[in-house]
């Protein structure tokens, strides 16, 4: 094929920032999707639903009134529950994101003891079932920080042990209740997927988790712009992503997780965790796709219709074309008054995708 007429697609995981940021990466993802789901970390977190409001405004004034955008609450230890009920019906809120405590990027606020998410009488677990009559959702970053006797894991264990230890035990304790595994990135988690996955749960992968292991991270020395929380796993763990999206799961979508910093942060001592995809999201989905021989129904089953039909949305009737033409991500996105204020784009090398725009 040389080109690709798609349904438009729907980003189900994207960070967009705040201020001057937003306004400058906003852009980006409205041009390739008609909605997507915002992120709720940020700088104070979104727990109220004036904040809520207030974000949703702001994202709309950078995108254009037809981008469509669906704010999370953020799952504090102190987030108010009749305040998140009051949310979710009068749709400031579309569901709560869960962190566990200083996982990723301003997750300092996140929840500090995992086990209160299943322990009944608890404002956490009251929360959880609050989405079951208010069409909610709950986002995972599925990740533990330590485990049950208290050690801290390895950062390239932390997703094995949610999904074999916590998962579990959220689901026994709220059926019913819908939960998205965010940004999968194990083998573990898309066995999980492949036996629980349905009406109640489903995940999602990000282009780079597909098209990149943990030695295209190393190789010729470290690249801090494939930096990414959760990381980049061994070859093992992208086969068998590869193989979960080939199967055309309903229960499997497209959520970018792009998550744009400030070059300083990235070429750093400390370098931040994100990874900025945002300006070819659906370029680097379609490259994965024909890495893995994913056929075009099915691409577009996964950008433009799982999380939809999950999510009980109903995307509108517009399309994007894909053509056959090789060229190069590359490139930065200036957002503030300095020449060096700007984010660098993914590094990833030549793609054989582009979107055509009008």
């Amino acid at each position: 094929m040389d080109t690709m007429k798609i349904l438009k697609p729907f980003d189900a995981h994207v960070h967009l920032r705040d201020g001057e940021l937003l306004r400058a990466v906003v852009p980006f993802t409205a041009r390739q999707c008609w909605g997507a789901i915002a992120e709720p970390n940020l700088k104070p977190p979104i727990t109220t639903r004036a904040q809520a409001r207030s974000y949703a405004d702001r994202i709309t004034a950078a995108a254009g009134p037809d981008f469509v955008p669906f704010v999370l609450a953020y799952f504090t230890d102190t987030l108010d529950p009749q305040e998140f009920v009051d949310g979710l019906t009068e749709g400031d809120f579309f569901g709560v994101k869960f962190y566990p405590r200083g996982a990723t990027t301003n997750s300092e606020n996140g929840i500090e003891d995992v086990s209160l998410l299943w322990t009944r009488g608890t404002r956490q677990f009251d929360i959880i079932e609050a989405t079951k009559t208010t069409r909610g959702v709950v986002q995972l970053h599925g990740e533990a920080n330590f485990t049950k006797g208290g050690e801290e894991l390895d950062p390239y264990d932390k997703e094995t042990y949610f999904y074999t230890e916590i998962m579990p035990r959220l689901q026994d304790a709220h059926p019913q209740v819908k939960f998205s595994g965010e940004h999968i990135t194990t083998s573990e988690a898309a066995a999980y997927a492949r036996k629980n996955g349905g009406e109640y749960f489903g995940v999602s992968v990000t282009a780079h988790h597909l098209l990149i292991d943990r030695r295209d991270v190393y190789r010729g020395g470290y690249h801090p712009h494939s930096f990414c929380l959760p990381v980049v796993k061994r070859v093992r763990h992208t086969e068998a992503l590869h193989e979960l999206l080939y199967g055309d799961h309903s229960f499997v979508w497209a959520g970018s997780d792009s998550a744009p910093h400030d070059w300083k942060n990235k070429e750093s001592e400390c370098c931040s965790g994100g990874v900025f995809s945002a300006p070819a999201m659906v370029e680097l989905y379609a490259q994965a796709a024909e890495n893995i021989g994913l056929q075009k129904l099915a691409l577009e089953r996964f950008l433009s219709r799982n999380a939809p039909a999950f999510y009980t949305l109903t995307p509108p009737q517009e399309y994007i074309t894909l053509e056959k033409t090789l060229w190069d991500f590359l490139g930065h996105i200036e957002y503030g008054d300095s020449p060096t204020d700007y984010v660098r784009y993914w590094d990833y090398p030549e793609l054989k995708w582009r979107m055509k725009y009008d």
